[in-house]
């Protein structure tokens, strides 16, 4: 049972997880086709000097900075270190080896896998409580939102569980050398002197490991919906060139006088890849605090440019499918003024002019149908809510509950077996 509950659950949050971003796909490609092509070994470079080098992060604001990378690079190790595990778990079963016979989890190879998870476990740690300390005290340009918390609790959470999870192991599966694994052995000498001992941990470390797992899947399925987000929009917009910083592209006079607009007037004006880069945008304020028109008190803020942006594209679809929806209730009621005159009159004759504006008003029913199914697929009524409730439900209501019901499962399960015996 408990297993079929973990895969179904996986399975669900990878759903949640991919058709948030398929959302934000269908959004993109909203824009103008973007011609400039993908240079691989450009877009590699990239990747590498600044999202796992975090270069662009270097010289402003120095402690945000590093607190950055701390938090990337101790998330990233522990999402490695997850994916390791997961490969010595399904190759020994694939195998047949129990699990106290590991295929490559052993020796050398376990101590440096215990200290380094356990170390950058710490960073992330680190860096996810400077950032909660950030918001608590407001002192800073980056914009701020409820949601953050969710985000910077979860990842606590896990790293804290995990811990806890990993000195409870040692307790009950008396691993040896248990010091390689430092955090979780100090996390075990507690548990040991609050009285957790052979007969009682196994209760407790079902419970914590099941509200790891159900705050880990709720956390993967909100990823597109958070702060995060920008992450995957990053990698992506990571694999073309920037422009040089500044340079601006000509606008020819016939140009202006045949569409009447000098730039870009309208989202649908943007490319592609400038609606990618306003998702990849994390609204850190960098840019605020480098604007000169900023600095000097005017009203102007490129961070809530950009997010405005943002909006708007979400927002402009929502209101087309309002429009639509108007469009469709003033065609039936068109059409059905219509059929019922003609009853009134007794007569199921039409003429001419009848006919065709019966055709074309069942026409038009038709169009506006269609194009009020395609806004529907792509875009939700409403974006922020709709983020905001799935983070809260997958990150905190779930996992407890979920939790609270495993747990009263095993207690009862203990309690039948010691009647039985």
């Amino acid at each position: 049972t408990s297993k079929t509950i973990f895969y179904a659950l996986a399975v669900v949050s990878s759903g949640v997880f991919a058709w948030g971003v398929w959302r934000r796909v269908k959004l993109w490609q909203r824009g103008r086709p973007d011609n400039q092509p993908i240079k691989w070994r450009e877009a590699f470079q990239n990747i590498r000097t600044r999202a796992l080098a975090q270069r662009a992060l270097r010289g402003a604001r120095p402690k945000a900075s590093f607190a950055h990378r701390m938090l990337f690079w101790g998330f990233l190790v522990l999402f490695i270190g997850t994916i390791l595990v997961s490969i010595e778990h399904y190759s020994a079963a694939a195998l047949g080896r129990e699990a106290t016979d590991p295929l490559f989890h052993k020796g050398v190879y376990f101590v440096i896998y215990e200290i380094t998870l356990d170390t950058f476990g710490l960073l992330m740690i680190g860096g996810a409580l400077w950032f909660a300390r950030r918001r608590m005290r407001a002192d800073s340009s980056m914009e701020h939102r409820t949601a953050d918390w969710l985000v910077l609790t979860s990842l606590i959470i896990l790293g804290v569980t995990g811990y806890f999870i990993e000195g409870l192991r040692i307790i009950r599966e008396s691993t040896p050398m248990p010091g390689i694994s430092f955090v979780g052995y100090g996390f075990s000498k507690i548990f040991m002197a609050a009285g957790v001992g052979k007969s009682n941990v196994d209760s407790i470390h079902f419970g914590l490991w099941w509200f790891h797992s159900v705050v880990a899947f709720g956390f993967i399925a909100a990823l597109p919906f958070c702060r995060l987000a920008h992450a995957i929009a990053a990698v992506f917009s990571l694999a073309t060139t920037p422009k040089p910083l500044g340079q601006m592209e000509p606008i020819s006079m016939e140009e202006v006088e045949e569409t009447g607009e000098v730039g870009v007037g309208r989202l649908e004006q943007f490319t592609r890849l400038d609606l990618l880069r306003l998702d990849a945008c994390v609204s850190c304020g960098r840019c605020e605090d480098l604007c000169p028109a900023h600095e000097a008190a005017k009203p102007l803020s490129p961070r809530d440019l950009v997010q405005d942006l943002r909006r708007q594209a979400e927002a402009k679809y929502l209101e087309s499918a309002e429009a639509l929806q108007l469009r469709l209730t003033e065609t039936e009621r068109k059409l059905s003024e219509l059929q019922s005159s003609k009853v009134q009159d007794m007569s199921l004759n039409l003429s001419p002019e009848e006919e065709s504006a019966l055709l074309q008003f069942q026409e038009e029913k038709l169009v506006i149908r269609k194009q009020l199914r395609d806004v529907r697929h792509q875009l939700d009524k409403d974006i922020e809510q709709l983020g905001s409730t799935l983070k809260f439900v997958n990150i905190a209501l779930v996992p407890i509950l979920l939790t609270l019901l495993l747990l009263a499962i095993n207690v009862l399960r203990g309690r039948k077996e010691e009647v039985i015996s």
